[in-house]
């Protein structure tokens, strides 16, 4: 029987040339962005951590969301010391948005959702701040930001391609009631 998952680094791939030719090459700098490599170091980083802290790996996934150059995303994360058999792909993820939408389909409806750790560059935490600022008990986001060395203009056009990641979820109204009166005492509180 398969492990549950109870962590997920959730590592976003995509980059503007994800059409590599040459995935044959072992010289992964030539093939890959710099800052994509980055995501795949603060993911290995990331999975050390979690398991220095935990017993048993077998828990934990590394998730990789790209398009077609995932696959050779993949042969990096094995090279840099990650388990082959704790890394998926998912090569058909076109933005942010999308990557969230998926991971969120994932975990919504299991009655032990795992903890989710985005592996973005240090500026995209804009793109999943809705979940980072989620007050949900049952669902854990957070937010892990890798170095991201490209100009600013480079930067400003990436940004421009992805939107704001948006879930649904449903709130019962008592609690939605209780946060409000909750945030109002505490305003009142404070003076």
């Amino acid at each position: 029987m398969e492990a549950e998952d109870r962590h997920l680094i959730v590592t976003y791939c995509r980059f503007g040339g994800d059409n590599v030719s040459n995935l044959s090459s072992d010289d992964f700098s030539k093939i890959f962005p710099q800052h994509v490599l980055n995501r795949i170091s603060k993911a290995k980083e990331t999975f050390a951590r979690l398991a220095d802290s935990h017993a048993d790996d077998e828990y934990m996934k590394v998730l990789l969301f790209g398009q077609q150059a995932a696959v050779g995303l993949r042969n990096y994360a094995v090279s840099l010391g990650l388990p082959e058999e704790r890394i998926e792909l998912d090569a058909n993820c076109k933005d942010i948005a999308e990557m969230v939408k998926k991971i969120w389909n994932r975990i919504r409806t299991n009655p032990n959702p795992p903890r989710v750790y985005f592996i973005l560059s240090n500026w995209q935490w804009v793109f999943i701040e809705p979940l980072l600022a989620l007050k949900d008990e049952r669902f854990k986001f957070y937010f892990e930001g890798a170095f991201d060395g490209r100009t600013t203009d480079e930067i400003e056009a990436d940004k421009k391609l992805e939107k704001v990641a948006k879930i649904g979820i449903k709130q019962n109204k008592i609690g939605s009631m209780l946060d409000k009166v909750g945030g109002s005492v505490s305003s009142n509180l404070k003076g």
